[in-house]
């Protein structure tokens, strides 16, 4: 999962970018409608909040700052933690109207409370900053969060994570 660099008509959060819709229904924590998986398919933009429009203004950040009109729909029963969001798009969507991404984000889903313990000390176990990484438990999944620029020893393999596998959206096996 990435940030996009751009900003909703609404100004209300940033909008979280995803390979595919399957990787936000794991994020949100329910199933996708297939209106819903269609949107996101078709370049659209997934709200998390009203007002409940048919189009959204994207302001693009980037060396080439720009706008775009996207396809919109609200997610009416989305839990009230992801309510912080503007929204949710896919990559590919982002790509073709040159939104930039930044601060990935590397969700796991299923993580038992023993496993979730261990990443949460990690950091400060191993001699790193802590500041680069959190942890969050939502019905929908709990989270360890790096800067794609940060030392993240973590996936070296070595120490008492070595069993993760830092890939978005995967369960740690």
């Amino acid at each position: 999962m990435w940030t996009a660099d751009a900003w909703n008509e609404y100004g209300d959060g940033s909008i979280f970018v995803f390979s595919s819709p399957s990787d936000v229904q794991k994020y949100i924590g329910r199933h996708l409608a297939s209106k819903e998986r269609a949107l996101l398919r078709e370049g659209g933009v997934l709200r998390t909040r009203a007002p409940d429009v048919a189009t959204l203004r994207l302001d693009v950040e980037s060396d080439d700052p720009h706008i775009v009109t996207v396809p919109a729909l609200t997610l009416g029963d989305v839990d009230p933690s992801h309510r912080s969001r503007g929204g949710y798009m896919l990559a590919e969507a982002a790509a073709e109207d040159a939104i930039p991404l930044s601060q990935e984000t590397l969700v796991y889903t299923g993580v038992t409370p023993g496993e979730l313990a261990l990443a949460e000390r990690a950091p400060a176990t191993l001699g790193f900053d802590d500041s680069w990484s959190s942890s969050a438990t939502t019905p929908a999944a709990r989270y360890a969060r790096c800067a794609r620029t940060s030392p993240v020893c973590w996936r070296s393999g070595s120490g008492a994570l070595g069993w993760w596998a830092f890939s978005p959206c995967r369960s740690p096996t």
